[in-house]
This record gives structure tokens, C-alpha cells and sequence, in this order.
């Protein structure tokens, strides 16, 4: 092959490699940057005795997302995909006060518990 042919060839493989990383960059990245959290905790009263069928709300207000959930028997609850962000937790049983916490901020890690 002549020299021609190899600058064509490394040409062509240049503008191969820099297309793959635009896209990368374009779509791969973001991908990684939104992120999913699985999000779990445990509910219980002031004894520790765990409190099933509590109604769990996760709200990030500033998007206008919200998640629900009702904890188990053992007072455990989980949400397997919650966008990253900055949510208010809402906690609701019988025969028990409305607990609300804000600022739970659900950032990149792969889980989180509460």
C-alpha cells in the first residue's frame, strides 16, 4: 500500500474514533450523570417496634416528581429508581402523627438509606 492508502485509512479511522466519542459524549455521559437511586429505610415508633402499611411519599417539588410506597411488616420500604435530587419525605400511618423531613437529598450513589 502506498503512503496515499494509509493516510486515507488513518483518515478514515480518525474520523471513526471521533464520531464514537461525540456520541459517547453526547449520550453515554448523560446517562451517567441522571442517575437512578434505589432509596430504602425503615419505619418505626418511638419504642423501635416497626410500624407495616405506613404510606410513604418522596416529593421533589421543584420538578414536580413524587414517588409512593407503604412499608412492609417489618416497617421497611424501598424505591428502586428515584432520580437524583432534593426531595421531602412524608411519612402517614394509623393512629400515628404525619412525619415529614425535608431536604433528603438523593445524589448519585448507587443506594441510599434512610
Amino acid at each position: 500500500m502506498d503512503s496515499l492508502g494509509l493516510g486515507v485509512v488513518f483518515c478514515w479511522c480518525r474520523a471513526l474514533l471521533l464520531t464514537l466519542l461525540f456520541f459517547f459524549l453526547a449520550f453515554g455521559a448523560s446517562s451517567l450523570f441522571a442517575q437512578n437511586v434505589a432509596v430504602s429505610g425503615q419505619v418505626s415508633d418511638p419504642s423501635g417496634a416497626p410500624i407495616a402499611n405506613a404510606q410513604i411519599s418522596l416529593r421533589d417539588s421543584a420538578r414536580q416528581v413524587e414517588f409512593h410506597g407503604t412499608t412492609n411488616d417489618t416497617g421497611s420500604y424501598s424505591f428502586a429508581a428515584v432520580p437524583r435530587g432534593n426531595y421531602t419525605t412524608v411519612i402517614e400511618a394509623g393512629g400515628f402523627a404525619s412525619y415529614e423531613r425535608a431536604s433528603l437529598i438523593v445524589d448519585g450513589l448507587p443506594s441510599l438509606s434512610t
